[in-house]
């Protein structure tokens, strides 16, 4: 299981990397879920491609996202991202 440390570091600017390959994230202040880490889809789709987990680490990212969006919609404002992904979790 990857520690703590571990984990804020593959975080560092706004990026995570997975398996050789960066994707971004964007972390988010929402008033009703309070700080909240967005992934995107491309990243979903290489943690759990066939409905299951690729590796345990896999698993662990995944834990920290709290939903995944498009790679045009992690792109979005602050504030139109934080109404997505609100709307999203409701």
């Amino acid at each position: 299981m990857l520690q703590v440390k571990e984990m804020e570091e593959k975080f560092m600017h706004d990026h995570i990397k997975f398996k050789g390959v960066s994707y971004p994230v964007r972390h988010l202040d929402l008033p009703e879920f309070g700080e909240v880490t967005v992934g995107t889809t491309d990243l979903e789709d290489r943690l759990f491609p066939n409905g299951e987990y690729v590796s345990r680490e896999a698993e662990n990212i995944d834990s920290i996202i709290f939903c995944y969006v498009s790679n045009k919609e992690i792109q979005l404002e602050t504030s139109q991202l934080k109404t997505l992904v609100s709307n999203h979790a409701a």
